[in-house]
């Protein structure tokens, strides 16, 4: 009888021990499920943070473009007006500043052979402004294509994120001489 009492106890004991390791398990595996959604939870507000601040900076040289109605040879102190203005509003709103050499290739947005051409900013934003032109009819001038880019810095990887928002301006018409 005293070692099936023994035995018993042992079984209890290896029971007790099993159903300690499975709550263990159990535990380690609601936290991975925790720091995965905490982890998702925070990528997506960060990404929503940088589109949205990607979109209000695309939408906001638009504006600037459409002020001048795309007239980039008024100028002030040998640059251009819309040029100047850009680059201020940039600089107050804390858009990144680059070196020429991390600059994005906006020559991949500019499509030669259709008449398109990149109007050159003289500044250190890695932004792309492409005149594009209106075919469509004799009347229709130009208008612009803008691309800004969303930036997601990471420690240890860097900068190697960067994804292109762009948009357009209206159609600005020609004079039409008769």
């Amino acid at each position: 009888k005293y070692q099936y009492i023994q035995e018993l106890i042992e079984y209890i004991n290896l029971i007790k021990r099993g159903v300690k390791m499975r709550g263990a398990i159990g535990n380690a595996m609601v936290m991975n499920i925790v720091i995965t959604f905490i982890i998702l939870t925070t990528a997506f507000l960060v990404s929503s943070i940088s589109y949205s601040k990607a979109f209000k900076v695309k939408t906001k040289i638009i504006d600037i473009i459409e002020k001048y109605d795309g007239d980039f040879n008024k100028t002030s102190n040998k640059e251009s007006v819309i040029t100047n203005e850009i680059n201020q509003f940039l600089g107050q709103t804390g858009y990144r500043t680059t070196s020429a050499t991390a600059k994005g290739d906006c020559s991949k947005y500019v499509n030669s052979s259709k008449g398109e051409s990149l109007i050159a900013t003289t500044s250190s934003y890695d932004i792309c402004i492409i005149q594009k032109n209106n075919n469509s009819s004799t009347y229709h001038g130009p208008y612009y294509k803008v691309v800004v880019y969303m930036y997601f810095d990471f420690p240890i990887i860097g900068d190697m994120i960067k994804i292109p928002v762009s948009g357009e301006t209206r159609s600005f018409f020609k004079d039409v001489k008769e």
